[in-house]
């Protein structure tokens, strides 16, 4: 079946904002997995307490720091729901970069959520075409 771009792209979407494929794919991770998780959390959690700044930028840095945490988790996995909390992180940083007048920050931020609906369509066209659930990871070597 072919597949238009705006159609590849709309059915990443589609599953990245689909709430039963984000739990799903969140209880679908394994004990090493939940184990690390669970210790970065703890980690964001206690250095966010322990910094003793409790202002709404310091607040939004730490839900940035958790919903990071738990994008790069499903990256690792190839879950394309990875993008829902990459969407998420980027927007609030971008939030925490504007207001904290960081101008490099506000200029790479802007990339990379552009570059998040990018990576949706590469994705969802990787899965239609393996017909898989996980992105196949592909291995780097040196070039000649």
């Amino acid at each position: 079946m072919m597949h238009t771009q705006l159609n590849i792209l709309g059915m990443g979407l589609k599953k990245c904002f689909n709430p039963k494929a984000i739990t799903g794919e969140l209880g679908s991770l394994s004990i090493k997995d939940y184990l690390l998780l669970s210790i970065l959390l703890a980690s964001q959690v206690v250095a966010f307490f322990l910094s003793g700044t409790f202002d709404s930028m310091s607040s939004l840095s730490l839900i940035v720091g958790i919903v990071t945490i738990v994008n790069l988790i499903l990256v690792n996995r190839g879950r394309l729901t990875n993008f829902t909390f990459g969407i998420v992180a980027t927007v609030f940083w971008l939030i925490v970069a504007v207001k904290s007048h960081l101008v490099g920050d506000v200029f790479s931020q802007s990339y990379y959520l552009v570059m998040q609906f990018i990576g949706i369509y590469a994705w969802q066209k990787d899965m239609l075409k393996t017909h898989g659930s996980e992105v196949t990871p592909k291995n780097m070597t040196l070039g000649k």
